[in-house]
């Protein structure tokens, strides 16, 4: 069993020092279709442009992919994978978030105290960064999302098949950064994975307010990932020392996004323009 542990937690340091070797500016291919050809049955066939009146793409079939009613999800349990990234990997992560160099933003005005932001947020899907410099970390997330869905009996089918990258974020608290509403949920997405990068040794905890009225403290360690349906509620307690770093990933039924937001629109165009 202990060989088994160590192998698996090689072949995933493995996947993580992949995803480091790829240089800024280097594409990844995410697709293997071809503009300007689409195909019928086993057969590529010219594709036609229509210039007039020209109606938008339909979504995929798996279009009907809902997120789950908010009070359905208050009655669900948060499924925790322990030691999804090694330390070495952790490291490895942190070094090349920095070095992509993202604007910081705070979010709402309990991200600042006095003239000090505690709680900043870097959008790492912006310009497509995410999908370019960790395609395996992506491929495992949305994996582990799946396996949740399948072990907690969430209901989705096929989820592997059907969500996207709505946003990947990178979320620092200093002293006295919070998530401090009880009834916060990620409105729009189906599946949220958070990855603890770095605990703060006290306060900052990662807690839900079950369907029973009682608030749930749960057990995150470094290294840890917690999988949760996006609308149950959550927040985090005050960090009362040193600080708290973690990755969050909103999995949805929509694009996937590469503006440096987190955008509301699943299928449209998204407008937002950089500062």
């Amino acid at each position: 069993m202990r060989s088994r542990r160590k192998k698996r937690q090689r072949e995933e340091d493995a996947e993580v020092e992949i995803d480091a070797e790829v240089k800024t500016g280097e594409q990844v291919e995410t697709g293997s279709g071809r503009e300007g050809v689409q195909v019928e049955g086993d057969r590529r066939v010219p594709k036609i442009n229509v210039v007039l009146d020209a109606p938008k793409p339909s979504p995929p079939v798996w279009y009907q992919l809902e997120p789950m009613d908010v009070a359905a999800a208050q009655r669900t349990r948060v499924y925790r994978r322990k030691g999804f990234l090694s330390e070495a990997a952790i490291q490895r992560i942190v070094q090349r978030i920095r070095s992509l160099d993202l604007q910081p933003y705070t979010n709402s005005a309990v991200d600042i105290v006095g003239n000090r932001a505690v709680h900043c947020t870097s959008y790492l899907h912006t310009r497509d960064a995410f999908a370019r410099h960790f395609p395996k970390l992506r491929s495992r997330v949305i994996a582990l999302a799946a396996e949740a869905n399948r072990e907690e009996q969430w209901g989705w089918d096929e989820i592997e098949k059907s969500v996207a990258v709505r946003c990947a974020e990178y979320h620092e608290m200093d002293v006295r950064g919070t998530l401090p509403e009880f009834k916060h949920y990620d409105l729009g997405s189906i599946v949220t994975v958070d990855i603890m990068l770095e605990p703060s040794p006290r306060g900052g905890c990662f807690q839900t307010l079950e369907a029973n009225g009682k608030l749930l403290t749960h057990e995150f360690r470094a290294g840890d990932a917690l999988v949760f349906v996006a609308h149950k509620y959550h927040r985090v307690s005050p960090v009362k020392r040193g600080h708290r770093r973690v990755l969050v990933m909103e999995l949805w039924n929509g694009i996937e996004r590469t503006c440096g937001h987190r955008c509301e629109r699943p299928w449209e165009d998204c407008d937002f323009s950089e500062p």
